[in-house]
């Protein structure tokens, strides 16, 4: 967490809603970190594949 070693600055990680809520109420943080761009950005890059891999169907 490089950004908690500015002063006044409070970074927290997040994975879901409910943790950037808790982490707001009760670290006061300012900050917030994850990794949803990159996560979004691999999921809308990586082309779909048929037949899918986890069925039998085969087109």
């Amino acid at each position: 967490m490089f950004a908690n070693k500015f002063p006044g600055k409070f970074a927290t990680t997040y994975f879901t809603p409910s943790d950037s809520q808790n982490s707001r109420f009760t670290n006061n943080s300012n900050v917030l970190t994850d990794s949803v761009v990159e996560i979004l950005d691999t999921w809308l890059n990586i082309p779909f594949k048929s037949p899918c891999l986890a069925s039998d169907s085969k087109l």
